[in-house]
């Protein structure tokens, strides 16, 4: 893809990262499918690799989800810290992720 080619799509979706672009006369998803990002099946390799702090995306989201959000991976971050596995991150999130679709995108996965 050559970015002086790459175009959005108007109208389609108000934030960039979600938004849908043509490049290369194919139009899709660039940075990633509408999933939400849920990096809890990494905590601990993230802790392993020396991470610190998390930061959590509220941006156009209510305060009821973002309370939800922070209150599950504080629950995950404790589990990591005290020898568990932050599995039950994944059944709480589940109910909230949009399009009910979760991702741990550039966690795991190659560029496109």
């Amino acid at each position: 893809m050559r970015w002086h080619k790459a175009r959005a799509v108007e109208g389609r979706y108000p934030t960039l990262c979600k938004g849908r672009f043509t490049a290369g006369g194919k139009t899709s998803y660039l940075f990633e499918d509408p999933v939400s990002l849920n990096a809890g099946g990494v905590l601990a390799g993230l802790k392993a690799a020396g991470v610190t702090a998390l930061k959590i995306e509220g941006r156009q989201r209510g305060k009821a989800y973002v309370t939800e959000v922070v209150r599950a991976f504080r629950r995950a971050v404790d589990a990591v810290e005290a020898g568990g596995d932050a599995a039950e991150i994944d059944r709480i999130l589940a109910g909230m992720s949009e399009g009910g679709r979760q991702t741990e995108g550039a966690y795991k996965k190659t560029w496109r």
